[in-house]
């Protein structure tokens, strides 16, 4: 509309209150899709029975609890709809292996624990602070609901630290994906860890995106079941050395999915959490999208979209 066709209007009054009106209603629309998709959610939760598509709990289901903790391996493995649960493994300074991401630790009085410099009795002797990052944005607009309420129950909660020993032990029929923080110490990290899982191989994959690291386990432990994290297009030049492939979602074309597909390689996406990261992902890779997992913070929002992909692409 010209800038002097709002003087056309009898009553201009009436074109601003139709302009807030409109605003309005588009806002409402804008919660009613938060609240469908909420609702649709849970729905599909409540009433799975099985699909032909694999989801990847990123550090337990960490969106629901702490992160890399024994709840949220435990919470991810109780849900039939998870295939496998990705955790993250470090090193204390008594060889002892824990979960967790961040080599240092912030405790409730804001103390710095250093795991590669800390035994494990005193790492599990204290309980620690968790700080939830902002891991949402516009382009979330189904899923703002649910990561918002998540997002705001879990920041500032406090855990304790797990040993993989433990969580082993809770993980069921999902396969467990162990990431290694190997911190240069390959020779010791692939012992210890060696003596913990030489009994339940079948049901382990062993990643890490320290190349060198994962390629020492190979060469020296090769009875077990390995992926390379592929993390930039760098890496790509290294594929076929490794078995099986978790590749950064930045970096994934329809070509490099196909072509280890092809090779009956396991193939990993990370990490999609958004249904937009998740349909510019099945659409970049077309037919090959129920032949790679997808690593996520959100599993039951994914196994949900990826639900309702599915249907749309067969109807």
């Amino acid at each position: 509309m010209g800038g002097n066709n709002i003087y056309k209007f009898k009553n201009y009054k009436k074109l601003i209150a139709l302009i807030i009106s409109s605003s309005i209603l588009s806002q409402g629309c804008s919660n009613n899709n938060n609240e469908y998709f909420y609702t649709i959610t849970q729905e599909y939760i409540d009433n799975f029975i099985e699909d032909d598509f694999d989801i990847c709990a990123h550090r337990g289901f960490s969106s629901l609890e702490v992160e890399n903790t024994y709840e949220a391996i435990e919470l991810a493995s109780s849900k039939n709809y998870i295939d496998y649960i990705e955790c993250d493994i470090m090193l204390t300074n008594d060889n002892k292996i824990v979960l967790s991401h961040d080599e240092v630790l912030e405790n409730e009085n804001q103390n710095s624990t250093y795991i590669s410099a800390t035994d494990l009795e005193s790492i599990e002797s204290e309980t620690y602070i968790y700080k939830k990052l902002n891991d949402y944005s516009t382009e979330n607009s189904k899923e703002e609901k649910i990561i918002t309420e998540r997002h705001s129950l879990l920041n500032n909660r406090t855990y304790s630290v797990t040993t993989l020993y433990d969580i082993i032990k809770i993980t069921n029929d999902k396969k467990l994906i162990l990431d290694i923080k190997f911190d240069n110490n390959y020779e010791v990290f692939s012992y210890e860890l060696d003596k913990i899982i030489s009994n339940n191989k079948d049901n382990i994959l062993i990643q890490s995106d320290d190349l060198i690291g994962l390629y020492y386990m190979i060469k020296n432990y090769p009875n077990y079941n390995y992926m390379a994290i592929i993390k930039n297009k760098d890496n790509l030049k290294y594929i076929d050395l490794f078995p099986n492939i978790n590749i950064k979602k930045d970096i994934v074309t329809k070509d490099i999915i196909e072509k280890e597909v092809d090779k009956e390689k396991i193939v990993g996406i990370w990490t999609i959490d958004s249904t937009y990261d998740l349909n510019n992902i099945t659409n970049k890779i077309e037919e090959y999208y129920d032949d790679v997992f997808y690593v996520t913070n959100y599993p039951d929002v994914i196994a949900c979209e990826l639900n309702n992909i599915k249907q749309k692409r067969n109807y």
